[in-house]
């Protein structure tokens, strides 16, 4: 079910509507004076403003054991499946505050603190270990390239060093 709105002008009797509000799938009802057809009128110079079901209007609902609705005919069917096994009883659904939303936030950035801090890490070691980590990717895809080999397809140093070492002991 979605809705749009449109500046319209009646084709018989040429009165114009700046803003009507209707279904799309019923297409622009009929001019109340003379009950003629009506068509889109761009005259007042606004573009048309779209309403309904469009992309980002549903936000996506975890419905525990139902699953995940990601968008409304889900959360229907879920609503329904509901309705079915619970008779007589509604969905409600709540939405967190933005104080609850904060506190998620600031929650997670503790336990990052924490766990980081139980493995002896800090920022300025994690910012180290990265930057080296991208030394050794752009390292490895400059020598790749001065082969004319695909960086994608040729394995890192660490990685055939691995294998040569796993190869060896599944020998033994």
């Amino acid at each position: 079910m979605s809705f749009i709105a449109h500046g319209l002008k009646c084709d018989s009797c040429e009165e114009k509507d700046p803003h009507v509000f209707y279904r799309r799938a019923d297409g622009p009802p009929t001019c109340p004076s003379c009950g003629g057809s009506r068509s889109v009128d761009w005259s007042h110079g606004k573009f048309p403003g779209v309403q309904g079901d469009g992309i980002g209007s549903f936000t996506p609902v975890d419905m525990g054991v139902l699953g995940y609705c990601e968008t409304r005919e889900d959360f229907q069917r879920a609503e329904a499946k509901i309705k079915e096994r619970f008779p007589g009883h509604s969905v409600r659904v709540e939405s967190d505050s933005n104080v609850q939303r904060q506190t998620l936030a600031d929650e997670h950035r503790h336990r990052t603190w924490a766990r980081d801090k139980g493995s002896n890490l800090d920022r300025k070691i994690s910012k180290e270990i990265l930057h080296d980590s991208k030394k050794v990717k752009a390292e490895h895809k400059k020598h790749a390239l001065s082969k004319n080999l695909n960086p994608k397809k040729v394995p890192h140093k660490h990685e055939v060093l691995t294998k040569n070492t796993l190869q060896l002991v599944g020998g033994n």
